[in-house]
C-alpha cells in the first residue's frame, strides 16, 4: 500500500466503528473473513485489528506530549522566512525556505549553519504550519445577482475565450481592474490595472486616477515597459475600460485580444486571485481620489511587484499523464525555467534578485503603507486632472528607500530585451 493510498488514524476508526457491530454480530467463519477484509483496507495486523474491535475505538490522549523534532534556531529560521515573505500558507513557504533563508542570510539577517540549512531543506508542510500557526482569511462577500447588459459592437469583435492554465510560455496575460471608491462609489476615485501571467504567476500593476480609456491606455504600456517578457495575449473581462476602440486597438496592435464570458469571473481566475491577495492584502478597501494618492499606489506597487515576482511562491496545479501535478516556486524562478530570456538579461536579473533583501523590502512596503494612510482625500466638490498622471511611467520612477536599509538597486529594464515567442496554437 502505497502512502497516498494508506488511510490516516482517523480514517481506519471511522472506518472500524461501522464493521465493529457487523464483527460482534458475525459466526466465527464470517468473523475470518471480515478481519482479512479490515486488514486489507486498513492495513493492520490481525491481532492488532481483534484488541481494537474490543474496545470502544475512541482515541486516547497523550499521557506525555512529544517535544519538538527541531531545535529551537531551526524553528526561529522558519519564522523568519515566514515573517520576511509576509506570513504565505505552508504549502508556499516550504519549497522557498532554503532560498529565502540564505537570501536573509546574505543580507545580515540570519546566521546560517549547514545544520539549518539541512533541517529547512527536509522539513515538512505539516511540520512549518505548527511553527507559524494559522494563516487567516479575509471573509469571501457575495455579489447581489446583476441584470445581464446589453452588448455593444465592440464587445463582439472581441473574441470569448479562456487562457488554458496548461499554458507554457510566458506573456498571456489575464487583465483587470480594481476600483478604489471606498463604501461610496460616486465621483472620481483611484484604479489599479493589474496583469498576472498565467504561464508563471508574474504580476504587473499601475494605478490610475479614474478608469478612462486614456490612464487606462497609459497604464497598460507603464506595465508593458516594465515586463521582462513579450506580450503574447491579453485576456480581459467585459468592462467597458477595455472594451473601448482606443484600449481594444493598442491591445490588437501589440497581442491577441480576448476576453471571458459575460459574468463568468473565473474565466480570469489568476488575475483574480491577485486582486484580493496582491492589492486588497495590502492596500484595504479605502477610498483614493487624488493624484497624490494615486502616485502613492504607484510607488507601493514598484516594491509589491518586486517581492511577489522575485520572493512570493506560487502554486499552480495542472493536469500531466498521472492526474495532476501541483508545482511551487516563485515568478522569477519559472521565468527562467522557460528560458525565453537572453543569457545576459538572465544574468542581469539574477544579479538584481541578489542585490535585493527581502527582510528590508517588506519594510519598506510597510513605509510606503504609511505614507499613503497620511495623505488626506480630495475635499468635497475637488476634481483633478487625471490628464496629469498620464506619462509620469516615461520619467522613471524612485524606489522608496527602507529605513536603514541600502537603496534598493534598479531593475535591469534594458537588459530585458525578450526573445519573440512563437504563437501559441
Amino acid at each position: 500500500m502505497t502512502q497516498e493510498e494508506r488511510l490516516t488514524i482517523n480514517e481506519r476508526r471511522k472506518y472500524l466503528r461501522k464493521m465493529q457491530p457487523l464483527y460482534h454480530n458475525a459466526s466465527r467463519q464470517q468473523r475470518t473473513a471480515l478481519l482479512t477484509e479490515m486488514q486489507i483496507v486498513t492495513g493492520l495486523h490481525r491481532k492488532s485489528l481483534i484488541r481494537l474491535l474490543r474496545t470502544d475505538l475512541q482515541r486516547k490522549p497523550r499521557t506525555r506530549q512529544r517535544g519538538p523534532s527541531y531545535p529551537a534556531p531551526v524553528r526561529d529560521a522558519v519564522r523568519l522566512c515566514a515573517h520576511a515573505l509576509d506570513y504565505p500558507a505552508a504549502e508556499r513557504l516550504q519549497p522557498v525556505l532554503v532560498d529565502t533563508a540564505q537570501d536573509l542570510a546574505r543580507h545580515g539577517h540570519l546566521h546560517l549553519t549547514d545544520a539549518i540549512l539541512h533541517a529547512l531543506g527536509r522539513i515538512s508542510v505539516s511540520t512549518v504550519r505548527r511553527i507559524v500557526g494559522p494563516v487567516t482569511r479575509e471573509p469571501r462577500r457575495i455579489a447581489a445577482p446583476r441584470k445581464p447588459k446589453r452588448r455593444r459592437s465592440t464587445h463582439k469583435r472581441v473574441p470569448v475565450r479562456i487562457i488554458p492554465n496548461t499554458t507554457d510560455q510566458p506573456g498571456y496575460l489575464e487583465a483587470d481592474t480594481v476600483q478604489h471608491s471606498g463604501p461610496d462609489a460616486r465621483g472620481q476615485f483611484a484604479y489599479t490595472l493589474c496583469l498576472t501571467d498565467v504561464a508563471t504567476g508574474w504580476v504587473g500593476t499601475y494605478a490610475t486616477l479614474g478608469n478612462s480609456h486614456k490612464v487606462i491606455h497609459d497604464a497598460f504600456q507603464a506595465i508593458q515597459q516594465a515586463l521582462p517578457f513579450k506580450i503574447q495575449e491579453i485576456h480581459t473581462d467585459n468592462g467597458t475600460e477595455f472594451l473601448n476602440q482606443a484600449v481594444k486597438t493598442w491591445i490588437q496592435s501589440q497581442a491577441t485580444h480576448s476576453r471571458s464570458r459575460p459574468y463568468h469571473k473565473n474565466d480570469n481566475r489568476f488575475v483574480e486571485e491577485n486582486n484580493n491577495s496582491h492589492i486588497r492584502a495590502y492596500v484595504g478597501r479605502s477610498r483614493y481620489d487624488t493624484l497624490a494618492q494615486v502616485n502613492a499606489l504607484n510607488a507601493l506597487y514598484g516594491l509589491l511587484d518586486m517581492y511577489h515576482n522575485l520572493f512570493q511562491s506560487v502554486m499552480r496545479t495542472v493536469p500531466d499523464a498521472s492526474g495532476k501535478k501541483t508545482t511551487v516556486a516563485t515568478p522569477f524562478q519559472r521565468l527562467l525555467a522557460h528560458r525565453v530570456l537572453s543569457p545576459e538579461a538572465t544574468v542581469a536579473w539574477q544579479h538584481f534578485r541578489e542585490a535585493l533583501d527581502p527582510w528590508c523590502l517588506r519594510e519598506a512596503i510597510a513605509q510606503a503603507l504609511e505614507a499613503l494612510d497620511r495623505l488626506p482625500n480630495a475635499a468635497a466638490g475637488q476634481v483633478e486632472d487625471v490628464h496629469a498622471s498620464i506619462g509620469l511611467w516615461k520619467t522613471g520612477t524612485t524606489l522608496r528607500q527602507a529605513t536603514g536599509c541600502p537603496p534598493f538597486p534598479t531593475t535591469p529594464a534594458a537588459a530585458t530585451t525578450p526573445q519573440p515567442l512563437p504563437p501559441q496554437p
